[in-house]
């Protein structure tokens, strides 16, 4: 028998939350056998916040607009060197960064061609940033679609609407060192 409970972690002092799953796997006489977290980020983030020194998690926002075409998954040459820079940036100021990637969409298209969407880009970014001397492994994937949206808008026109969705088509880049904490940024 196991039971799964999800941790909802703060990120950055700001709104958002990345969930985790923690799993307890239960033996013999109903003891507990096992323990794990899903994704190693998440044990990370875990040990940071119950033992000092807490890791400051460092949450980088970058709009889907510079990086891709609308409802494309291929980077721009703007999102490629826009990349650039953020590498330069991770590499300069950690050594031993835990980096989550996920990707968000607006609502326009259906709930699972936006979640694929999202992650699809979120995967390329990690494709690019692999390719700037950050080790792939360190890097977690994640496609939420539409599901945490910035902003909400009422309108029928779709060029408007488009426009107005903007900020929700993005790919967030959490990162934290692991182990002592992050250089100052």
């Amino acid at each position: 028998m196991h039971w799964d409970y999800n941790v909802n972690f703060p990120i950055a002092g700001a709104p958002n939350q990345m969930v985790c799953q923690y799993k307890v796997v239960f033996g013999e006489n109903d003891k507990v056998s096992s323990t794990h977290w899903r994704r190693r980020n998440c044990a990370d983030l875990a040990q940071a916040l119950v033992a000092p020194p807490a890791a400051e998690v460092q949450l980088m926002t970058l709009s889907a607009n510079v990086l891709f075409g609308f409802g494309e998954d291929t980077l721009t040459s703007q999102g490629r060197e826009s990349l650039r820079e953020v590498a330069q940036t991770l590499l300069n100021d950690y050594e031993n960064p835990a980096i989550t990637l996920v990707g968000h969409a607006d609502r326009m298209g259906s709930a699972d061609y936006n979640r694929l969407l999202s992650k699809r880009r979120a995967e390329a970014v990690r494709r690019n940033l692999s390719q700037h001397n950050l080790p792939s492994a360190a890097m977690v994937v994640e496609g939420r679609g539409a599901t945490e949206p910035v902003v909400h808008c009422r309108t029928d026109d779709r060029e408007k609407l488009q426009l107005c969705l903007q900020p929700n088509r993005r790919v967030d880049i959490e990162v934290f060192e692991r182990g002592t904490g992050a250089r100052a940024l």
